[in-house]
C-alpha cells in the first residue's frame, strides 16, 4: 500500500493507483485530465522516486523541478506528499 498526502489530508491507497483518482477525491482541482491545462500541477515535497518518470505531456508543459501533473502520475508505492 502507498500513502498520498496533501497539507490537509493523508490517504492509504493501493500501489499502482493513478493519482488523478485519489487527488480528485481530495479536492485537488482538475481541468482537462489530459496534461494540457496544468490545473492539477502540484509541487511534490516527498516521494518523487515513487512516481513514474515525467511523460510526454508533462515534458511538453515544461514543469519546474519538483512539479508534476497529478492527472499524469501513478504511485508505485511508498509515501508521496504534495503541496496542493
Amino acid at each position: 500500500m502507498a500513502i498520498f498526502k496533501t497539507t490537509d489530508e493523508e490517504r492509504e491507497i493501493p500501489d499502482g493507483t493513478k493519482l488523478e483518482q485519489i487527488a480528485e477525491a481530495m479536492d485537488i482541482p482538475f481541468g482537462c485530465h489530459n496534461g494540457v491545462c496544468g490545473a492539477c500541477a502540484v509541487t511534490v515535497t516527498e516521494g518523487m522516486e515513487f512516481l513514474g518518470p515525467k511523460n510526454e505531456a508533462e515534458e511538453d508543459f515544461e514543469l519546474v523541478d519538483g512539479q508534476r501533473l497529478m492527472c499524469q502520475c501513478t504511485i508505485s508505492g511508498g509515501t508521496v506528499a504534495v503541496d496542493a
